[in-house]
């Protein structure tokens, strides 16, 4: 790939408003996401779920790109401890935004967050107070979610093939909010 090809792709992936879709679970990861709604995790019903995610008719005016191998540069927002209260997202991005404005270099393009165990709607929230304090950051905010993406998609689909679109629109609402 040339350098120009390279900075064209990163530009594509890194368009305000856009995130990309992490659907790289382990097969652990999956197995224990399709048993909460009883499903079998083999490999032809792994293969129909992320089909459904990939063919998402308009889910490209929201997400960038999908990753769909378990080797892509993930990084968490700072959290508290299991133990500890629940942060605030201003506390969050506030926390965040202080690591990353010691630790990456400017020339980065984007920091696309993990959910990193939040609930979907908690890291939503943590990612817009994160895009809220940092107009100005040299990197774009942006998001690589996989369960806080999915999740209500799953819950929508439950492994039957007729409730295909009523996921696909689940997953779509969650990528726009």
């Amino acid at each position: 790939m040339s350098l120009a090809e390279l900075e064209s792709t990163i530009a594509a992936m890194m368009q305000k408003g856009r995130g990309i879709l992490a659907a790289d679970e382990s097969a652990l990861t999956i197995g224990k996401r399709f048993s909460a709604i009883n499903i079998e995790s083999t490999q032809e019903n792994r293969r129909i779920w992320c089909s459904l995610l990939a063919s998402t008719e308009g889910l490209g005016n929201r997400i960038s790109g999908l990753i769909l191998f378990e080797e892509s540069l993930k990084p968490n927002m700072v959290l508290p401890g299991k133990d500890c209260r629940r942060a605030d997202p201003d506390e969050v991005a506030s926390a965040t935004l202080n690591v990353l404005k010691r630790c990456v270099p400017a020339a980065v393009p984007s920091i696309n967050f993990l959910s990193g165990g939040q609930e979907p709607i908690e890291a939503t929230a943590n990612l817009n107070a994160s895009n809220q304090q940092a107009p100005h950051a040299p990197w774009q905010p942006s998001i690589s979610y996989g369960r806080a993406l999915q999740q209500p998609a799953l819950q929508a689909w439950q492994g039957k093939t007729e409730n295909r679109l009523a996921a696909q629109q689940a997953l779509l609402k969650r990528a726009a909010e």
